[in-house]
This record gives structure tokens, sequence and C-alpha cells, in this order.
């Protein structure tokens, strides 16, 4: 269930389409999650980093040019390996074995490809569709595809 914690990134990503982007908004998410009280404090603000820093890497990968669902998805699953091997494993399941570790890796990466990533690409899409997010590109690219 990873993937709904990195959603944000992809989603925020996929709308704004700048470097840095999915960064900030996962840091948004964090800080509110922080506000709003959790067991894990500020902590959250690190997880929302490298979350966000996942994603960016997968778009910066793509140089900024694709904003498709394979796009999307390469975003959630480099997000999971991001949050999970550089931090997880070492805060809070340091005494998992490597099998255990990379088992849960390999949760992760599938929980950030299908939840995050073709759940942000669906998300996205619904809100352009809708017309939620007009101001942005992918409204544009709804409209476009719906006359055709």
């Amino acid at each position: 269930m990873l993937g709904i914690w990195l959603l944000p990134a992809v989603a925020g990503a996929l709308l704004i389409r700048r470097p840095g982007a999915a960064i900030y908004v996962e840091i948004i998410a964090a800080v509110v999650e922080a506000l709003l009280g959790n067991r894990w404090g500020a902590a959250v603000l690190v997880s929302g980093f490298l979350q966000g820093l996942g994603v960016s890497v997968a778009f910066g990968l793509l140089r900024w040019r694709r904003f498709d669902v394979s796009a999307a998805m390469l975003g959630g699953v480099l997000a999971a390996v991001f949050e999970i091997a550089a931090y997880e494993w070492w805060s809070y399941y340091p005494d998992f074995s490597w099998t255990q570790k990379l088992v849960y890796l390999g949760c992760g990466m599938l929980s950030g490809a299908v939840i995050a990533g073709l759940g942000g690409f669906a998300l996205v899409r619904a809100l352009a569709r809708a017309g939620a997010v007009n101001a942005f590109p992918v409204a544009q690219e709804a409209r476009e595809n719906a006359l055709r």
C-alpha cells in the first residue's frame, strides 16, 4: 500500500511538468501530514523529499518530455526505491534480513507502479476531463483528444 503515499508526487509531476514539481508537491503533502499528526512526526518530511526525488529522477531521465502512463509508472517505481532503500530499510527495518528487505522493496515497487503510477495517471486524466485542472497542459491534451 506504499503507492498511496507516493501518488501526490506522481500526480504533481504529471500536472505541473517542471523539474522539482514532484518534490514540492510531496513536501507539501508531508507537511500537511505532520501538522495533522502522525506516529512518525517530522520524519515524514524526509520521506516526502525522497519520494518526490524518486519521481523527479524518473521524469528527468525522460528529460521532462514524456508524461504518459509508462513515465508515471516509472516515477512510482523510483519513488518506492528511493523511499525504501535510502530510508525505510535503515530507519524502520534495520533488523530485516536482506531477503526480507528485497521482498519488501519488490512489493513497494509494484505498489508504486500500480497505485501511484497507474492510479496517479488515471486521477490526473479524470481531473482534466472534468475541467478541474484547465490551467495545466494535461487539460489541453484532454481537449485535443476529445476533438479527435
